[in-house]
């Protein structure tokens, strides 16, 4: 690894962090934090070393100019813990148990309606595209057993969409959260 004739594997990552008495984050990053070092993060470009120091440390997104709006936030903190780890941060996170929108601010309240939305956004893409894919199967040149293997797999993974835009719908009605509009099962 040293000598560059091997790359690093996660898993490599995660066993030298340990061997070292240091975080991931760590050995990713170069050692420097201020506002005048700039890093290269693969994938998105040079940026000051504190902001990739804050994505890689999961305190807030990667974005371009450095701003990032309350569901854009959010959105990052919710997909990069379970759910147990996101009160511990004071997320607003309609999924987790002890989220309350009684309690909630107006803000909160919104914040988890757009993190709802989203989620159902990109379920209903999900759903459009296996509606193509079934579709393309159906009139493929495929042996017909090639073919039904296919159509139940999309057949599972759209019950599966059906299923999130369900509990979707039971989410927002049992926390009394808006924009249920269309949240129907079917697509």
């Amino acid at each position: 690894m040293e000598q560059g004739e091997r790359q690093v594997t996660v898993d490599d990552l995660v066993a030298l962090a340990v061997v070292l008495g240091v975080n991931p984050s760590a050995l990713l990053l170069p050692p420097v934090s201020g506002l005048q070092e700039v890093v290269e993060v693969t994938g998105f470009g040079r940026v000051p070393a504190f902001m990739a120091w804050d994505w890689v440390d999961g305190v807030r997104p990667l974005t371009y100019g450095g701003n990032s709006d309350e569901t854009t936030f959010l959105e990052f903190q919710l997909l990069g813990r379970p759910v147990g780890r996101r009160g511990l941060l004071g997320i607003t996170d309609p999924e987790s148990p002890d989220w309350s929108a009684a309690r909630a601010t107006p803000g909160q309240r919104l914040a988890a309606e757009n993190l709802i939305f989203n989620r159902e956004f990109g379920v209903r893409e999900k759903l459009a595209e296996l509606a193509k894919r079934r579709q393309d199967v159906a009139w493929s040149d495929d042996s017909d057993s090639d073919k039904q293997a296919e159509l139940d797999q999309i057949h599972e993974e759209e019950r599966n969409a059906r299923g999130l835009l369900t509990y979707f719908a039971e989410l927002r009605r049992k926390e009394g959260l808006g924009g249920n509009e269309g949240t129907d099962s079917g697509n």
